[in-house]
């Protein structure tokens, strides 16, 4: 039986520093093209879900497309609200869990980007995902989200790795530490980042792995079309080699 705080509890600690996150991800744009080109195909509202700070969420607003954002965690969402007013743009931004959505809209257009898939880290918990994602499609809606295709070589009991890097005049470590968990298909994931021999960021998160043949299964068995499987935002074909899947999928006419 699903347990939220058995899935979420404890898997947050990457998100408790808002601006410590956009500095890490906000350098990725390569998703927003492919949303912004599916999102021009619709009427909108479009919702994103994990939402985070609004990386995606507000260049959508801008370009004039009617956003709305869902996120679990308070302290994302206060930083996205914060951005939109910065962007002028006007974007409802909604604290809930996915796996709980209660939405005033029904719309033909969700995404979920930033392999946040992964953190659904159960059965039960990604087919929650998916049921409420489709009580909230109308017919014929589309459902895009992305996730990591593992290489065997990352499919390792334990990889432990130390990286150093020179910013300005300060030496700093990472000391790298992963984990998987074959049964499970989650992987352990441990940053410490040091200063001069002392820890000074520590970074924790589970990820859950899923694979193309699986992915056909469990998206038919909750009430969707597998239209498009990439392997990156720039709609190259899924590769034995690819280290993304972007999925692309349809509610079911009979739904």
């Amino acid at each position: 039986m699903y347990n939220e705080d058995d899935v979420f509890k404890g898997n947050l600690q990457p998100y408790e520093d808002p601006l410590r996150y956009d500095e890490k991800n906000d350098p990725f744009t390569k998703d927003i093209a492919f949303f912004k080109k599916w999102a021009s195909k619709k009427s909108g509202p479009v919702v994103e879900l994990a939402c985070g700070t609004g990386r995606v969420t507000i260049p959508l607003a801008k370009s004039g497309i009617h956003m709305m954002g869902v996120d679990i965690h308070p302290g994302m969402l206060k930083r996205a609200e914060e951005k939109g007013k910065e962007n002028n743009v006007s974007i409802s931004f909604l604290e809930q869990d996915c796996c709980a959505l209660c939405l005033p809209v029904q719309t033909d257009f969700m995404f979920m980007t930033g392999n946040s898939f992964q953190h659904f880290l159960t059965n039960d918990s990604q087919d929650l995902l998916l049921q409420a994602v489709k009580e909230h499609l109308v017919k014929g809606g589309i459902f895009v989200f992305g996730t990591r295709f593992a290489q065997t070589e990352e499919l390792r009991e334990e990889v432990k790795e130390t990286v150093h890097e020179k910013k300005g005049n300060t030496e700093i470590t990472y000391e790298l530490t992963e984990r998987y968990d074959a049964l499970n298909q989650v992987l352990y994931c441990e940053t410490d980042t040091l200063i001069k021999g002392e820890v000074v960021d520590v970074d924790r998160i589970k990820l859950r792995y899923v694979f193309p043949q699986e992915l056909k299964r469990l998206l038919d068995a909750n009430g969707f079309k597998l239209k498009e499987l990439y392997g990156d935002w720039d709609e190259t074909p899924l590769a034995a080699n690819s280290t993304n899947i972007v999925v692309v999928c349809e509610k079911k006419e009979s739904q």
